[in-house]
């Protein structure tokens, strides 16, 4: 008998065309970089967020310690009675501002010294 006339023993498997798995290989490639990059944009503008928070945690602080010392440096001076007059008078004179022309105020006297 001739050996033609047996069957395989493994079944021939054609090969894909080469140009299709290329292509196919190529666009993956292409659309991996474009989520790579998209990632490392995403990384970047969360550090920046991270940063921003930061600084804006330190700007907070700062500014209520500012608020505070401001309170506590006005509650001393009205301890004193001639910052206490002298600040009387500019509150009286922001309460009259609106009154009167632009450009003219009141004759202000200078507080009495104890």
């Amino acid at each position: 008998m001739p050996q033609d006339t047996f069957p395989p023993l493994h079944p021939v498997i054609q090969p894909e065309p080469t140009n299709m798995s290329e292509s196919l290989l190529k666009a993956e490639q292409e659309g991996t970089s474009l989520l790579r990059q998209e990632l490392l944009t995403a990384r970047a503008a969360l550090k920046q967020m991270d940063d921003l928070q930061a600084e804006l945690a330190v700007e907070r602080e700062t500014g209520k310690q500012l608020v505070n010392f401001l309170e506590a440096a006005e509650q001393e001076a009205r301890k004193v009675p001639i910052l206490e007059q002298l600040l009387r008078q500019q509150d009286d004179i922001a309460n009259t501002t609106a009154t009167y022309p632009s450009g003219e105020y009141p004759i202000m006297q200078r507080p009495e010294t104890p």
